[in-house]
């Protein structure tokens, strides 16, 4: 009788899949890792990861891939993580995108459920879906194609998740808000600010720009997404869940925290698109740049009371803990 699951993770080498790699082999299961390419020899913890995993190369366009995948991890759960994960790679990448985050999702879910009708699959979803507006959002708040990546993901959500569940296969959508680790991709403005100051700290030299310091997100730890993500998959019933902290900050908190934390003092002068941040000797190194700059984006909070009241789960990690973390 087989006792350990077999785990398909689609994109095992991105932020979430290795956390969630590691989070399942500490639980037993047969990890299979799906992804481009291994990864780079200066990446430590991914090179240590590799070494625990199956690791099976593809391309997520192409269909054949995915089939190879799937038949070769006979998977009891999928997790699928891959795709375009970033706002102007979509903007810029209208079709990868939809073949990425909608196209290779339907091929994904026909071949798993071809293969093992009893699979149970998690569908990344995200914050972005939801439309702005001021208040919460929850489950059940209204979808909008705001940009080419939310057309995708809703795409996706409503053809393959809603359907496939009605058939009585165990699909769901996490709809993950911002989370973050050390591992987050340098295109995020959290690594980015991180990553900045840490620079600035060391050298005594460089500007951090930003868009608007105002702007207010719901930023969480990768790591405990994860955690949410397992538990989404071991209920008698698929569901779909809003994974978030349920708390707002903004870009400045995000700023001034990791400036405390590096005991950069920062001095904020000006205001709107002139605002500056300096330091103790009146060196700028906070500036605004139009280019990113959004004056009226909508801050978007989550309401995690239903994941929090069904699954029991709750973030561990806050925003202070967090950059931290990242700072290392």
């Amino acid at each position: 009788m087989k006792n350990t699951k077999n785990v398909l993770i689609m994109g095992v080498f991105g932020q979430d899949g290795s956390y969630l790699a590691e989070f399942l082999l500490d639980k037993d299961y047969k990890v299979f890792g799906f992804d481009q390419k291994k990864p780079s020899q200066k990446s430590a913890y991914l090179n240590r990861l590799a070494k625990k995993i199956i690791f099976i190369k593809g391309d997520l366009k192409n269909q054949k891939d995915i089939e190879k995948a799937v038949e070769k991890s006979q998977p009891d759960e999928v997790y699928n993580l891959a795709g375009v994960s970033d706002l102007t790679t979509a903007k810029n990448n209208p079709k990868l995108t939809m073949d990425l985050n909608y196209r290779s999702v339907g091929y994904l879910v026909k071949n798993v459920f071809s293969v093992n009708p009893k699979a149970r699959i998690f569908q990344a979803g995200s914050s972005q879906m939801f439309c702005e507006k001021s208040g919460s959002i929850n489950e059940k708040s209204s979808m909008c194609n705001r940009n080419n990546y939310a057309k995708a993901k809703i795409k996706a959500h409503k053809e393959f998740i809603i359907n496939y569940r009605k058939q009585n296969y165990y699909i769901c959508s996490g709809f993950l808000f911002n989370h973050e680790s050390p591992r987050r991709d340098k295109r995020f403005v959290t690594t980015k600010i991180v990553e900045s100051l840490k620079q600035i700290k060391k050298t005594g030299k460089g500007i951090l720009e930003l868009g608007n310091l105002n702007s207010k997100k719901d930023w969480g730890f990768a790591g405990d997404y994860v955690k949410a993500m397992w538990l989404m998959l071991q209920q008698p019933q698929p569901d779909d869940y809003v994974i978030a902290t349920g708390k707002l900050h903004s870009v400045r908190d995000f700023v001034e925290i990791s400036a405390k934390v590096l005991n950069i003092k920062l001095n904020w002068q000006g205001g709107g698109i002139n605002e500056v941040g300096l330091d103790n000797h009146k060196n700028v190194v906070v500036k605004i740049n139009r280019k990113y700059y959004r004056e009226n984006e909508l801050p978007i909070v989550a309401n995690i009371k239903k994941i929090n009241k069904k699954l029991g789960w709750k973030p561990q990690t806050n925003l202070s803990s967090l950059i931290k973390m990242m700072i290392g």
